[in-house]
């Protein structure tokens, strides 16, 4: 499994890629069946140290460091709903917002949102967090990547490198329709046979597969 050193090594690895400002978004990390590390509420990616990361049990009781992250509840739903995955990373990223106060689904216009998801990314209607729990919403979707309706994205996989890909790829996409949609808002998709074989091949060929 993975310790709180690893949540720290992914912190720097997401702050590399300037998805989020500030104390903007989070990530956490499954550490074993009853225990996750996650980033604490309202500290800058920039600042955090080891000492600092929060760790609880899956009733969202602290056990180590500070006060955890304001969106704790998301994550402990979804790890407790979803044994599959290791890690939740939500981000506020520039394009990937702006599509979503549009209330637009990333749409597979082009060939890196084919290799990469080779589906629709779907963007979950809007839901005060503060109120509600949107982590139940997010796994009745039954997908590993969404956009959040005026909010940002929910990004989880078994593995946080996974994880942080697809996050910087969203970004990627959403800047990529964002464009696209200035010059032709009817652009229609591709088509299905050819985001499949696209998809198939960016899985088991590309790369050092």
């Amino acid at each position: 499994m993975y310790s709180p050193l690893d949540l720290l090594n992914y912190v720097k690895e997401l702050k590399k890629h300037n998805l989020d400002i500030l104390s903007s978004g989070n990530i956490s990390l499954r550490l074993d069946a009853n225990h996750i590390a996650i980033k604490p509420t309202g500290l800058n990616y920039d600042d955090l140290t080891l000492e600092d990361i929060s760790v609880v049990d899956l009733q969202g009781n602290l056990i180590l460091g500070l006060k955890a992250s304001s969106d704790l509840d998301i994550h402990l739903k979804i790890f407790s709903e979803r044994k599959d995955i290791n890690c939740i990373i939500h981000t506020h990223s520039h394009y990937a917002t702006v599509m979503s106060c549009l209330n637009l689904s990333l749409k597979v216009l082009t060939t890196l949102h084919a290799d990469y998801f080779g589906k629709e990314i779907l963007c979950m209607r809007y839901i005060n967090h503060r109120k509600s729990n949107l982590g139940v919403k997010f796994i009745e979707l039954h997908t590993n990547v969404c956009l959040l309706e005026r909010h940002g994205t929910l990004i989880v996989d078994a593995d946080p490198k996974k994880a942080i890909k697809s996050a910087v790829v969203i970004e990627e996409i959403s800047k990529l329709n964002f464009h696209i949609m200035q010059l032709q808002r009817k652009i229609s998709p591709m088509l299905e046979e050819d985001i499949c074989s696209l998809n198939e091949y960016y899985a088991t060929t590309y790369g050092n597969k």
